[in-house]
């Protein structure tokens, strides 16, 4: 009870400083990384060419699974030990530099209306890379994380995007084992410690995904171990296929 009141308690400070950043920093009109006031025609991504510059798009050899970048060969290491039971994943920047400054402004800081352009980003990738599905479902997050953040990031990416891309966003999951700390865990206890972690959100769900193509929204992939906990409970409903599409990897 008492770490609950503790997230609480924190939630409502961010949402008090949520409030002070929206008139320091009017959307669209200053630049998300520099903070600099930003010429009308830059208004629509709220980012200046110069910072742009700084985010580091996805190229070059990327495993054709989780799309880490490899120096040879079709898939990366990790995958031909432990193989996702997602179909591929997809991220539109590397987790480094502003990339990584903008999700953790997001989740953790005082700018949750930077996921208006996180989707964007998002949706414009997938366009560009012709991702398509029957519908969105994301990654839930733990409750103590809602109740500290004072929401759940990735199912406000994936209402964004939805709302961008026209496409139904469900919320297709439930979260059934609260996260640890896995920065200190390799692949495989990772992979161990989220196995379990999810389930479906409801019988009606199931109905919703079977026989779709389903794509799910994530901010960040690292190992890619969450994703493919949720793609297996996705496919076990009967869902067709499952895509990854995340803002950084």
């Amino acid at each position: 009870m008492r770490n609950v009141k503790q997230s609480k308690f924190i939630g409502f400070l961010k949402k008090l400083g949520d409030g002070f950043s929206a008139v320091m920093h009017p959307k669209g009109y200053v630049c998300i990384g520099c903070g600099t006031e930003l010429k009308e025609e830059y208004h629509a991504r709220s980012i200046c060419p110069e910072c742009e510059a700084e985010l580091h798009y996805r190229t070059g050899d990327l495993c054709a699974l989780c799309g880490k970048h490899i120096e040879a060969g079709h898939i990366c290491s990790a995958c031909a030990d432990h193989p996702p039971l997602f179909d591929k994943a997809y991220a539109v920047f590397d987790y480094d530099g502003l990339a990584r400054k903008l999700v953790i402004s997001y989740k953790d800081g005082e700018k949750p209306w930077l996921a208006e352009y996180i989707a964007k980003y998002m949706k414009d990738y997938a366009s560009a890379m012709e991702i398509t599905a029957d519908m969105l479902c994301y990654v839930p997050s733990s409750e103590a994380s809602i109740l500290r953040r004072g929401f759940d990031h990735a199912a406000k990416l994936a209402k964004l995007f939805a709302d961008y891309a026209d496409i139904t966003a469900i919320g297709a999951l439930k979260r059934i084992k609260q996260r640890k700390d896995q920065t200190k865990l390799n692949a495989t206890e990772r992979f161990k410690e989220v196995a379990d972690a999810f389930a479906l959100n409801s019988a009606e769900a199931a109905k919703l995904v079977e026989g779709k193509r389903c794509l799910l929204i994530d901010d960040v992939l690292t190992t890619g171990a969450t994703a493919s906990a949720c793609a297996k409970i996705l496919k076990e409903a009967g869902a067709r296929s499952v895509t990854v599409l995340t803002f950084a990897r």
